[in-house]
């Protein structure tokens, strides 16, 4: 289990989502973006070794590390306004029993920034799309 407080884990998510949009790497919610989210991700949570991530995000998968079967798991979903698009999951390997109850609340937090945040992209860019038809 990883030492490091909920408030440096979530400055840490907090500086890499600013990098990432910075960069303009998420204005489309590109592959590049979602592999360094899924990546990163187990970085900001209160025991990275045991923990894995996936995203599924329009009928794409990205994943890291090994997800098994006998696995804990909080999973969330990325909602735009008009639907659900995809999900954000934290797999915890050995049941996830190596992780304070603390410490999977903190992630369950974290996971509802990173889904949100992907929805709130998610829908600026449906509406853009909408708005680029509308002009036609």
């Amino acid at each position: 289990m990883t030492t490091t407080s909920f408030k440096d884990r979530l400055a840490k998510f907090n500086a890499f989502w600013e990098e990432l949009e910075t960069s303009e790497e998420l204005s489309q919610v590109s592959d590049k973006a979602l592999r360094k989210v899924v990546r990163f991700l187990p970085e900001t949570l209160a025991c990275p070794d045991i923990t894995s991530t996936r995203i599924v995000y329009m009928d794409k998968t990205y994943s890291h590390g090994k997800i098994g079967k006998a696995t804990r798991e909080i999973v969330e979903p990325i909602k735009t306004f008009q639907s659900q698009i995809g999900q954000v999951e934290i797999h915890y390997s050995e049941n996830g029993t190596k992780c304070s109850r603390t410490g999977l609340d903190d992630d369950g937090l974290i996971l509802k920034l990173v889904t949100e945040r992907l929805g709130v992209l998610s829908t600026f860019i449906e509406k853009d799309i909408e708005i680029e038809k509308l002009k036609r």
